[in-house]
This record gives structure tokens, sequence and C-alpha cells, in this order.
């Protein structure tokens, strides 16, 4: 089964939580488990183009609006803010900080503008 090379888990996540959908509710409309929605949502697996376009039809938008990420970019922004001296003590990961550019893309642009 074709899979996408991106990691939209978190758009998803994001999707599910603006509507205030249950993890078992949006993988009983997939078809899928809530532990594999799980998996989903993290980026531990990878969405096959069919549950992208499933998805997209239960959000209401576009695949490629799933699709869509700007947050390789925020990620590597918020990796270079991080790498400052002043952060050097913290025990942030580099996978930490891509979790936040992903989950919560709007806590990232909000560090980034301090």
């Amino acid at each position: 089964m074709q899979q996408m090379n991106v990691q939209i888990g978190g758009r998803i996540k994001r999707f599910r939580r603006l509507r205030k959908v249950s993890q078992a509710a949006l993988a009983e409309a997939l078809g899928i488990s809530p532990s594999y929605l799980n998996l989903l949502e993290h980026n531990r697996r990878r969405v096959t183009v069919p549950l992208l376009f499933k998805a997209a039809a239960y959000f209401g938008v576009e695949p490629g609006e799933l699709a869509e990420s700007e947050e390789p970019r925020l990620a590597g922004d918020l990796m270079e803010l991080f790498g400052d001296d002043l952060f050097a003590d913290s025990d942030l990961t580099n996978q930490d900080i891509s979790d936040l550019a992903t989950s919560n893309p709007a806590v990232g642009r909000a560090i980034l503008r301090l």
C-alpha cells in the first residue's frame, strides 16, 4: 500500500482536537484501531494514501490540506533557537523540538516571536 513520505500525524491530531473528536471515534470512522491512530498521530507509522483520503473526507478538507506542512521549517527554526548557549543545560532533544513543531505549531511560533 502506498505510504506518504511526509509525516502528517500531528496535523491529523490537530484537526481531531480542533473538532473535539476522540481518538476512538476517529479511529472507528477511519476503520482502524485507536492504538494504530495513536501511532499515526505520533508519526510512529506513516499514513497511507487511502487513509489520508478517508481522514480528509471525515474532516471535510482537501487531502492536500492535511499533507501540507510548515512543521519542518518551524522545527528547524526552533532547533536553531534552542541551540543557543542559553539552553545548553536543558534536556531538550531534537525529537522534543520536532514534536512541538508538529503537535503545537502555534506555541512554536509564539516561542520564536519572544
